[in-house]
């Protein structure tokens, strides 16, 4: 779940740039804040001839109950899915009123040469790759 809200900022902030950076860190922290909810909502449950047994109250697995939203069924999702979708809905939110209040994307100080390195470049080293001396254990 904490890698999975990542998934907005990193990739997706890395190939289009309409999401603003404000956008992207708001929606990372709502994410975060949900994500831990819905993995504190789900008990550990241990099925026996008795039937069943809460072991755990909190953070016993990853099967969300929609049920918890308001929603009439017993089905289950995977809590970092729905963490990851108030994560992108929280950016867009964000996004949407960061541009129309004008905020600044801010500079971009990345160039050609940050992406690419060729042979003959000051910073570029050859790797050594010979494998270790094999050691005789006898």
């Amino acid at each position: 779940m904490i890698i999975l809200q990542t998934l907005p900022a990193v990739a997706i902030g890395l190939f289009t740039r309409w999401f603003h950076r404000v956008g992207l860190i708001a929606g990372w922290a709502a994410g975060m804040v949900v994500g831990f909810w819905t993995l504190w909502t789900i008990p550990q449950v241990l099925v026996t001839a008795d039937g069943p047994q809460t072991i755990r109250e909190h953070f016993g697995g990853s099967a969300f109950k929609l049920s918890e939203l308001g929603l009439d069924t017993t089905y289950t999702i995977y809590a970092g899915f729905v963490a990851v979708i108030v994560n992108l809905l929280v950016a867009a939110i964000v996004t949407a009123v960061v541009r129309r209040t004008g905020t600044p994307d801010g500079a971009d100080a990345t160039s050609h040469d940050d992406y690419v390195a060729d042979r003959g470049d000051e910073d570029v080293r050859d790797l050594d790759l010979t494998p270790p001396a094999a050691t005789a254990t006898e």
